[in-house]
């Protein structure tokens, strides 16, 4: 199983730092840092490298405590949760928290498309991955 988490200095979510993913590969752990200092940005980019890297020998994805410690001590008031849904072949972002989709951040009181989000998070990727997702 891969595990996302979200490092910051505890009580304060202002002090986010970064998303990791943790993960075994050859049974040894590994760790991926994510820290371009935007939670949105970071998430989405740690859910593309476990889907391009890590899906195929990881097929389960899940999230750490610090995850929901860090919208209990603010983040809440910083990131709202997005959900990716396919509409047919096309991946659309939708705000109603009570349907499904695999969720992501987008930054407090902003709706982007899907496409918007991706477009956030090109200036950190390689060239080779600009189009995985």
């Amino acid at each position: 199983m891969a595990l996302l988490n979200i490092i910051y200095d505890g009580n304060d979510a202002k002090s986010y730092q970064a998303v990791e993913i943790s993960f075994d590969f050859l049974n040894k752990e590994c760790i991926k840092l994510f820290n371009s200092g935007n939670l949105a940005i970071d998430w989405y980019n740690a859910k593309k490298y476990y889907l391009r890297y890590i899906q195929q020998t990881e097929p389960f994805l899940s999230t750490l405590s610090s995850c929901d410690h860090f919208f209990m001590d603010g983040g809440d008031k910083l990131y709202d949760s997005a959900y990716l849904v396919m509409d047919g072949e096309n991946p659309v972002l939708h705000y109603d928290k009570n349907k499904d989709g695999w969720e992501f951040f987008v930054n407090i009181g902003t709706t982007p498309t899907f496409q918007e989000l991706k477009e956030l998070t090109l200036p950190y990727w390689p060239k080779d991955l600009l189009n995985y997702i």
